[in-house]
This record gives C-alpha cells, structure tokens and sequence, in this order.
C-alpha cells in the first residue's frame, strides 16, 4: 500500500507512525541537548547562553511552524518555499562555522568532542532505514539505497573509542573519516534535491519523491540534523588544517 500520495500540487503528509515519529525528535532533541550542555560549558556568561538558548529556540520552532503551517508542501508557490529550507540550512551553518559570534566557543571545542557528536548519524541512519522499510521515506535516501552515512557515525563511533583508550587518534585517520563524512553529506544532499517533488529524478511515484521532510518533526533532519553535521565538518576541517590537537580533552 503506498503511504505517501502526490496528488499535482497538493502533498499528503507521510502516514503517522510512532517509531518513527517520535525517534526522529528523540535524535533531534538529544543531539542538540548535547550541543547547548557542551557550549554553556564555555561560555563565561549568562547574557551568552540566553542568546544561544533563543537561537536554537528559533532554530527548533521556525522549521517546525512553516511545516505544520502546509507552507512547505506548497507547490503551488514559485519558487517552491521548500528550496527556502536549502538556502537557510547553508546560511546558518556556514554562519555558525565561520562568523566571529561563535569563534571563541569553536576554539575551545575539541576535535573529539566535534567527532563524537556525529555518533547521532548512527541511529539516525538506522531510523531511516526503518523509515524506508514503512514506505515513509524513499529507499533512495536508506542504506538499501545510495545512502552510506551510517558509516559516518559508525566511525566517529570506532575513534571515540580509540581515544578513550589510546587517548590520541592519527590525523590520517581524522581526515580520512572527515572527507568521507563530508561526501556523505554531498551524497545525501543530491538525493534528496534530485526526488525532490521539482526535480522526481528517481522516478515519479510517491514511494521515490522526497516529500517527507516537508513535515514535521521530519523537518528537522535538514534544518537541526544536517545543520550539525555540517558545521561539525567545517569546525574539524579548520582545526584539522590549522593542526590543532588530536589529544583527547
């Protein structure tokens, strides 16, 4: 039975399923629990953590209001709102990796904190699998399909584990899981504009047009998920270049 439904420009949210629903916030919420909990560590004032609390407040209910809003799955808006969503996911981690505002807690963040954080590719990976399997998610975007990002975090697994015992990690092997963790992202990014409703490369039926995104909590994956990942990449890059320690702290 197909569970998701395109009808020209009307599109029918995936069908409500409570594995998946409430493990794609699960994943949301705990991954960036982490983030605010590590970030409050180095920041020397309250005035800052205020900020950053608003931010990932905005961050959390700007995706969330727009896509119960049906705004979104409006086609029938050019250009397409959805590709708003690409615009604003590179603005605001290419901000985050690079402005001044979040320099100071970029430096003090270590690399094996940064690559720990990408353990959450791990479950998330095997959610979406589960995803595809329950005709939620195209297999396009599963392991069953083009998507191997679940040895992004299989891997920042296997070095946080090296750390802890070893206490320091080779840079070749940093790098190495870096670029492959950064061509993931560029993997996943192509299959999910090219199933996009515009573009249907995969095929037209509704189990390989990505739609499901265009909801909430789904809605998340790019604007919270993807976000993370990105500017992870970006932060470990910079200190990977710069020579920045491989120690565990």
């Amino acid at each position: 039975m197909k569970k998701l439904v395109i009808l020209q420009a009307e599109i029918i949210p995936p069908i409500y399923d409570a594995l998946i629903y409430w493990g794609m916030i699960t994943i949301v919420v705990l991954t960036l629990a982490i983030v605010l909990w590590k970030v409050n560590q180095l920041l020397s004032h309250t005035s800052q953590t205020i900020t950053i609390l608003g931010g990932s407040i905005f961050l959390l209910a700007f995706p969330a209001t727009i896509a119960n809003a049906g705004v979104l799955s409006d086609l029938t808006i050019t250009p397409p709102p959805f590709l708003g969503i690409i615009i604003y996911l590179f603005t605001v981690s290419i901000w985050l990796a690079v402005t001044r505002f979040s320099k100071s807690v970029r430096d003090d963040l270590s690399l094996m904190f940064l690559v720990g954080l990408q353990i959450f590719r791990l479950p998330l990976e095997l959610l979406m699998h589960e995803a595809s399997e329950r005709g939620i998610m195209p297999e396009m975007l599963s392991f069953s399909g083009l998507n191997y990002d679940i040895l992004t975090g299989a891997g920042a697994l296997f070095i946080v584990l090296v750390w802890i015992v070893k206490g320091d990690v080779s840079k070749r092997i940093l790098w190495g899981w870096n670029i492959y963790g950064i061509a993931c992202l560029g993997m996943i990014f192509f299959i999910a504009l090219s199933g996009s409703p515009m573009i249907k490369f995969w095929g037209d039926s509704p189990d390989k047009v990505n739609t499901w995104v265009m909801f909430f909590p789904y809605v998340w994956l790019p604007t919270i998920l993807v976000m993370i990942a990105i500017t992870s990449h970006i932060v470990i890059t910079q200190k990977l270049m710069r020579g920045r320690e491989t120690s565990s702290n």
